[in-house]
């Protein structure tokens, strides 16, 4: 039987080739070509040596299972069986079985506490939302009703409020609380003053130093509270009083209320001042002659 280096040789020569044409077209040096087809493979490392042969091989086109057959012992790899002891496997398994749990276990508590962060991101993005929505709407109420306030104005909910603890202990705290639609209109210590038109609820709050005076329209659609004691009503619903000066100690009103038999008395001079005043009558006939108008006549024309 040839050995792989004759039979390189007989291919070779089958095709006419000398060794430096396969050199040139292999990029093999001649001589270690030589020594392969002198079946000396220890001219190059055993795995140099192989690679390059396989080439030499290839390039004669020699079958990969011819070559195989002929390869030598000494080139063919070396494969080191893997002994597994049969007492070790059942554990082995076990171990690794266990360990994938574990991992799948790890996995699974990790893409929970994500979830779980996730979640808590959006609840609590939504509660910034609610409670952003809500304070800006409290906050448009309050800027409204604080649009016909003047700054010594202080509106509270009930009572004194807590603002009462910066009052001054010799002040006068005035509070109106509008039961129906009216307005007011409030002189601080003759320094500062305020018309307040009055809607159902709304409650207002002034201090002053030493007095109020008040003008009020529908008198009898706003409670009045000085100090947090409730003061008696200053005229009938539907009326307007002026004038109405409220200290410390006293309220004194200055005029009186204007009633409805007040407005029955305008009414009726408005009626009175409507009515056509007529002309008396002659009681003998005129002797002056009415004078007429002028007349003019008419030209006529020369025939």
């Amino acid at each position: 039987m040839d050995t792989l280096g004759t039979r390189l040789i007989k291919q070779r020569e089958h095709f006419n080739l000398s060794l430096k044409d396969v050199s040139e077209k292999i990029k093999i040096r001649p001589h270690i070509l030589q020594a392969f087809e002198e079946d000396n493979f220890e001219v190059l490392p055993a795995v140099y040596a192989r690679s390059s042969v396989k080439a030499y091989a290839n390039f004669l086109k020699i079958s990969d299972k011819e070559f195989n057959q002929l390869l030598p012992e000494s080139l063919k790899p070396k494969i080191q069986p893997v002994v597994v002891p049969l007492q070790n496997i059942p554990e082995r398994i076990e171990a690794n079985f266990k360990k994938s749990i574990l991992n799948k276990e790890n996995l699974y508590n990790k893409r929970n506490i994500i979830n779980y962060l996730i979640y808590g991101g959006i609840g609590l993005a939504l509660f910034s939302i609610v409670y952003f929505i809500f304070f800006e709407q409290n906050s448009q109420k309050e800027k409204i009703s604080n649009q016909n306030a003047s700054d010594t104005t202080v509106i509270a909910e009930k009572g004194k409020g807590l603002l009462s603890f910066f009052d001054k202990p010799d002040s006068v705290v005035l509070e109106a609380r509008a039961i129906d639609t009216a307005w007011l209109r409030v002189d601080i210590d003759g320094k500062t003053s305020e018309v307040v038109h009055m809607a159902p609820n709304l409650m207002k709050r002034w201090s002053a130093e030493q007095y109020f005076l008040l003008t009020v329209g529908n008198v009898g659609s706003i409670e009045f509270r000085r100090d947090g004691n409730v003061l008696k009503p200053f005229g009938t619903k539907g009326s307007v009083v002026r004038n109405i000066k409220i200290t410390k100690s006293e309220v004194v009103n200055s005029s009186q209320p204007w009633t409805d038999q007040d407005s029955t008395r305008l009414r009726r001079k408005a009626i009175k001042k409507e009515e056509p005043q007529t002309q008396p009558k002659l009681i003998e006939p005129s002797t002056i002659d009415v004078i007429k108008p002028f007349e003019k006549k008419e030209k006529k024309e020369p025939r």
